[in-house]
C-alpha cells in the first residue's frame, strides 16, 4: 500500500499517477485516520491499461475512465464488502497493540518494537490469539533482536568513532610537540588507539558511558614509556640485522646501549628486493622508504626488517668519510645529510677518481667497488658548491634518457612511470618525501 503523498516517490516511472489515483478505490487505516491508501500493484496494472486506452485515442480513454469510475463507485457503495475490509483493518490494529504490549512486557525497547510492527506477522487479519502468539511470538522476538542489533551497531560505530577522535587529537598534540629522530619509530595516532591497552580500555567502555577527552589522562601519562618500548622493539630488529651483517661496532648479543647506533650514518643497509640497490639509512623517512623500496619486490613490510641486509663494506667506507671530514663516529644520518658534503674516491683511477660523490653515492660505490674504499678526499666548500650547482642544472635536462626500474612495465597500469623520461622527472618521481 502507498499513501497519496508518497505515491509519486514510490512509483517515479508512472508519470500521470494523480489521474490514475482518481480512478481507483482507496482505503484508510482506521475511521479516525483520513489519509487515503492505494495498492501499489493495482496502480501499476491500471497504468498499463490506461496507457493502452490512451494510445487508441481520446474517445477510448474517456470511455475507459467512465468505466473505472463506475467500478470505484460500486466498490465504495458495497457496504458488505467495505465493512469486511474495515473489520480486517481493525483486526490488524488490534494485533499491533497486542504484539507491542507483549514485547514491551518481555523487556524489549519501544523503538525496536515499532520498527517491526509492519511485519506481515502483525498486519495479518487473523486475530492474534494466545494460541497464535505461541507460533508468532518467537518469530517477532527474533525480528526485534535483529532490529536492536542493527540500531546498536549504528550507534556503536558513531560512539566509538567519537571516542577515538578524542584520543587521536590528544596523541597528535603530544607527537607534534616532540619531533626528532625518535619519531621515526612511532606508530600513528590511530595505531596507538588500537595497540595500547590504556587507550583501548577507555574507547571500549560501555556505550552508555560518558567518555570525555580528560578520561584519557592516565593513558597519556603511560604513553611515553609505551612509545619507548615500541620504538626499542623496532630498533632491536635493526640491530639484529646489523649483527647478522657483521657490524663491528655492535657486540653479539647487542645490549640496550647499542640501540641508538641505528641512527649512525655508518649504519648502512640494502634491500634484498629492491632493483634500485640504493643505500638505506635510518633517517626521518626511513619507514616510508622501506615501503617504497619493498613495493618493487611486491612484498609487504612485516615489521622485523628481514629484507634489510647490513653491508659492512659500505659501513666502513662511511666511517672513512667521517674521518676524512673530521666528524665524530656518532654522526647521524640527518647530520650528514644536512652538511651535504662531496668526496673523491682515491681508490679509483682515471675519470672515476675525479667524480664528485655525495656520502650516499660513496656508500653505494663502496658496495660495488672491487678496490679498497677506505681512502677519500673531501672537496673544499667552493668546489662542493660548484658541484651541487652542476647537479641541480642537470636536473633541468629535458632530453629523455632514463626508465624507472621501480615501476613494472605495463601499458595498462604503470606505463606513464615506466616510460623513458628526463633525469629531472625521474628524480621527482623517486623522491622519498
Amino acid at each position: 500500500m502507498v499513501s497519496v503523498q508518497n505515491a509519486a516517490k514510490a512509483l517515479p516511472h508512472i508519470k500521470n499517477i494523480s489521474d490514475l489515483l482518481e480512478l481507483l478505490p482507496y482505503w484508510t487505516t482506521s475511521p479516525n485516520h483520513p489519509d487515503k491508501y492505494y495498492p501499489i500493484r493495482a496502480i501499476e496494472q491500471l497504468s498499463v491499461r490506461y496507457a493502452a486506452a490512451s494510445a487508441q485515442g481520446q474517445d477510448k480513454l474517456s470511455e475507459f475512465k467512465e468505466k473505472m469510475l463506475a467500478q470505484r463507485k460500486a466498490i465504495r457503495e458495497s457496504v458488505a464488502g467495505f465493512k469486511e475490509w474495515e473489520a480486517g483493518l481493525s483486526v490488524a490494529d488490534a494485533n499491533r497493540k497486542i504484539a507491542s504490549a507483549k514485547l514491551l512486557a518481555l523487556g524489549y525497547s519501544e523503538t525496536d518494537i515499532y520498527s517491526i510492527l509492519h511485519s506481515t506477522l502483525v498486519r495479518s487479519r487473523t486475530p492474534l490469539t494466545e494460541a497464535r502468539w505461541a507460533t508468532v511470538g518467537p518469530q517477532l522476538e527474533a525480528l526485534v533482536k535483529q532490529a536492536n542489533e542493527h540500531r546498536l551497531g549504528r550507534y556503536r560505530d558513531t560512539t566509538i568513532g567519537g571516542r577515538k577522535q578524542f584520543a587521536r587529537e590528544r596523541i597528535q598534540i603530544y607527537f607534534d610537540g616532540r619531533p626528532g629522530l625518535e619519531a621515526i619509530f612511532r606508530p600513528t595516532a590511530e595505531a596507538v588507539t588500537r595497540l595500547f591497552p590504556g587507550f583501548k580500555s577507555v574507547v571500549e567502555q560501555p556505550l552508555d558511558a560518558l567518555v570525555l577527552p580528560e578520561h584519557f589522562d592516565l593513558a597519556m601519562e603511560a604513553l611515553p614509556a609505551l612509545l619507548k618500548e615500541y620504538a626499542d622493539s623496532k630498533k632491536r630488529h635493526i640491530v639484529r640485522r646489523m649483527v647478522e651483517g657483521g657490524a663491528e661496532n655492535v657486540p653479539s648479543p647487542p645490549t640496550e646501549e647499542d640501540l641508538d647506533k641505528v641512527f649512525y650514518a655508518t649504519t648502512i643497509f640494502f634491500s634484498k628486493t629492491s632493483k634500485l640497490d640504493m643505500p638505506i639509512c635510518v633517517d626521518s623517512v626511513f619507514e616510508r622508504r622501506l615501503c617504497w623500496l619493498f613495493n618493487v619486490g611486491l612484498e609487504e613490510v612485516d615489521g622485523t626488517f628481514r629484507r634489510l641486509t647490513f653491508n659492512s663494506k659500505a659501513s666502513g667506507a662511511v666511517g672513512a668519510l667521517l674521518r676524512c671530514a673530521r666528524l665524530e663516529y656518532t654522526t647521524t644520518v640527518e647530520d650528514l645529510d644536512a652538511r651535504d658534503l662531496r668526496f673523491h674516491c682515491l681508490g679509483c683511477e682515471g675519470r672515476e677518481r675525479k667524480l664528485a660523490r655525495s656520502w650516499r653515492d660513496c656508500a653505494h660505490h663502496a658496495k660495488e667497488a672491487k678496490h679498497c674504499t677506505e681512502n677519500w678526499e673531501l672537496l673544499n666548500d667552493e668546489d662542493a658548491s660548484t658541484v651541487r650547482a652542476l647537479e641541480a642544472s642537470n636536473l633541468n635536462d629535458e632530453v629523455p634518457r632514463f626508465y624507472c626500474n621501480r615501476c613494472p612495465f605495463s601499458w595498462r597500469t604503470h606505463w606513464q612511470f615506466a616510460r623513458l623520461r628526463p633525469l629531472g622527472d625521474l628524480v621527482e618521481h623517486l623522491k622519498m618525501e
